[in-house]
């Protein structure tokens, strides 16, 4: 590889100093330039390019008629779904959208010149050069061949990905990361020019001979005979006194197998395209095939087809239809997130099923059963969160309203919804703290059940492997002798995750609701994945932590005082039992009371209304004297009620320090039972 990253280093410098890239609007040397960004579609930059431009051109795009009620009708005929037909001259709908999407892909902009009767003419948009008058375009200058025309900006549509440094015009993803092109396209050259050179490296005559006559015709005779693929391996006669020397470099140093792969990841990657798209299926699952799929669809096409709907509307639309009633849109195309829809749909009927038995055996083709045509009765009645029905009621009628007036008819069903329920809460003579901490208490308990177990699986099977390793034990042991601590973190982290997630994001969906605020949770944000992954590795690190010191301590007891094997065994099966009994109870009550906060706190923030909190105690004699002092406590939504490395003043001189995390919301303790309630809520 050192032979390689030499040759690339010489390669990229000379290139550098050849002077054929813009310093102006190029973030740093490559071979590939504006005016050459489209000669460059080769390679995997093609296989990139070519898997977006083909997802988005298969989109199903239709036109709509906006309509008073808000259910917008689709459009069958007219001008606009003509255009969707054939938009320019020799160019169906999907060859436009390919087109268009692949200049942009490239170079940031794609051009379409207006003809006659609206018809389209694409241009090519590195022939393409502004006229920029005081940052505006005032005109394009177009070069076909040696013909340069001016074209007006009236007579050009111009769609771009925004470049920062220049607004009027655009930057593609390739200018961006055109050393990684080069390096792959330096590489396979090299590997090129290795076997038309004759399938192996180069090398030195050795020759007695002085004249360069000579020596030419040496070299000549030589290259003629033996340089090339068809020469390769023919046995080679020197000249008298001659002898050759091979280089010492050799396929092996040049590792052209992994560079090849790490620079192809990173050209997929800075396109957006996961490799398993692309038929690389190495370690691959249907599981992680399908998440490729839904990211690659939502994060890469998705942002695409948008940006294409946007400039039909804009550019297009008003070109057909002075009426402003129609518009351009697309079918859903993003795979469904199963997990959300399935949590959803189970929050709205309040976890009562809604399928039979034999329902659900025939989608799994199984044959029906005796007695499995009927729904099973729910254990317990469900109601829907109150003022749901104020807030479904009037998405509808907001929608179809101009937008001046959306947020006011929003507004006013939110304070709508909150004085119905303050109604409701004054008649019953109900404490809606009181309530609402009995909801999630329970919520909460159905889930810690489920960490609890898992966390019990967990030193059942780590304590079959310290038992197994105890033989191997003869002297005095440290916390690293007994446990990998990484590898056993990474297993717990895998373990509990998903029902953090689960919790949390049941948890934030349950509260959204119950506060009546506008639209719905958004279960993809990335806070979810981040509040998920740092509660849970700083749980797995704390807990093995504790269960390696426990090991050592009892383990290095039982060595100093001479005990046998079984008897070392005993020792670490009651550190299990001790673990099992009191650790996994206190770990699934704490981390669940944690994330389930955590969830409400995320739901106050995606609101946009909630600008504070209120620490909340259980309000009963087990409130512990840490707790109780902090009841009532308002602290804003970003904000934090302890720093970590704080010290509380408990009864007397009895004192707690908050070494495990800043406390943003409760628990403020292991076994905590505290949480948080909105305090401030401003829809004005």
């Amino acid at each position: 590889m050192d032979f390689l990253k030499r040759l690339v280093s010489r390669i990229t410098k000379r290139s550098a100093n050849d002077g054929v890239w813009d310093a102006a609007f190029t973030t740093y040397p490559s071979d590939i330039v504006e005016k050459a960004f489209l000669d460059n579609n080769k390679e995997w930059v093609f296989v990139a390019v070519d898997k977006i431009a083909k997802s988005v051109s298969s989109i199903h795009f239709k036109v709509m008629r906006a309509q008073k009620s808000g259910d917008d009708v689709e459009v069958f005929d007219g001008p606009l779904v003509d255009f969707l037909e054939t938009p320019a001259e020799n160019l169906t709908g999907k060859d436009f959208v390919y087109l268009n999407t692949v200049y942009k892909e490239l170079t940031g902009n794609a051009f379409w010149e207006k003809e006659k009767r609206d018809n389209l003419r694409p241009l090519i948009p590195t022939l393409m050069r502004p006229v920029v008058h005081a940052g505006r375009i005032s005109g394009f200058k177009y070069t076909e061949g040696v013909v340069e025309r001016t074209i007006p900006v009236s007579k050009v549509l111009h769609d771009r990905y925004v470049d920062p440094r220049r607004p009027y015009w655009g930057v593609g993803k390739l200018e961006k990361i055109a050393r990684w092109v080069d390096t792959s396209s330096y590489a396979n050259e090299f590997l090129r020019l290795f076997f038309v050179n004759g399938a192996q490296f180069g090398g030195f005559i050795e020759t007695e001979e002085e004249t360069d006559t000579r020596i030419k015709l040496i070299k000549a005779g030589l290259a003629n005979e033996h340089v090339g693929v068809n020469n390769a391996h023919k046995i080679a006669v020197l000249p008298k006194g001659s002898k050759f020397s091979a280089a010492t470099a050799n396929m092996s140093d040049m590792q052209f197998r992994e560079l090849d792969e790490q620079y192809r990841d990173k050209i997929l990657s800075g396109f957006g395209v996961p490799k398993t798209l692309v038929g690389f299926m190495t370690e691959v699952n249907r599981a992680s095939a399908e998440a490729s799929e839904y990211i690659f669809s939502k994060y890469t096409v998705k942002p695409a087809v948008e940006d294409l709907i946007e400039f039909l509307n804009v550019s297009i639309a008003p070109m057909f239809d002075e009426t402003g009633q129609l518009y351009f849109a697309y079918d859903e195309f993003v795979p469904e997130n199963i997990e959300a829809k399935l949590k959803e749909r189970e929050l709205a009927l309040g976890k009562r099923p809604y399928k039979s038995v034999n329902e659900v055996r025939a989608e799994e083709g199984l044959a029906p059963i005796e007695g499995g045509d009927d729904v099973p009765e729910p254990q317990a009645p469900a109601t829907l969160p109150p003022g749901d029905k104020t807030i479904k009621a009037t998405e509808k009628r907001a929608k179809a309203l101009p937008k001046r007036f959306r947020s006011q008819v929003r507004k006013e069903a939110f304070i709508d919804d909150i004085l119905a329920r303050a109604t409701e809460v004054a008649t019953e003579h109900i404490d809606p703290d009181e309530h609402a901490h009995k909801k999630f208490t329970g919520r909460v308990d159905d889930h810690e059940k489920l960490i609890e177990d898992k966390t019990r699986d967990f030193n059942n099977r780590q304590e079959r492997e310290v038992v197994e390793n105890l033989a191997r034990i003869t002297k005095s042991v440290s916390k690293g002798d007994i446990l990998d601590q990484a590898s056993e973190i990474a297993i717990m982290v895998d373990m509990i995750s998903p029902l953090l997630r689960g919790l949390m994001i049941e948890q934030a969906i349950e509260e959204y609701a119950a506060q009546g605020f506008e639209g719905s949770f958004d279960v993809e944000n990335s806070s979810i994945s981040r509040a998920v992954e740092l509660a849970a590795k700083r749980m797995a690190q704390s807990y093995n932590d504790t269960t390696a010191t426990l090991l050592k301590n009892a383990l290095n007891d039982g060595i100093a005082a001479g005990d046998s094997l079984l008897q070392l065994t005993h020792r670490v099966r009651e550190v299990y039992a001790f673990s099992d009994e009191v650790r996994a109870k206190a770990l699934a009550r704490t981390e669940s009371f944690f994330i389930a906060n955590e969830a409400s706190k995320e739901a106050y923030r995606q609101s946009g209304v909630v600008k504070s909190i209120r620490w909340y105690t259980a309000e009963d004699e087990r409130v512990c004297p840490y707790c109780g002092p902090i009841h009532g406590k308002v602290i804003g939504v970003n904000e934090t009620f302890y720093k970590k490395g704080d010290v509380l003043q408990g009864e007397g001189e009895s004192t707690l320090k908050l070494n495990y995390r800043a406390i943003d919301v409760p628990p403020l303790h292991t076994n905590c039972r505290c949480f948080i309630r909105p305090e401030r809520i401003d829809i004005g």
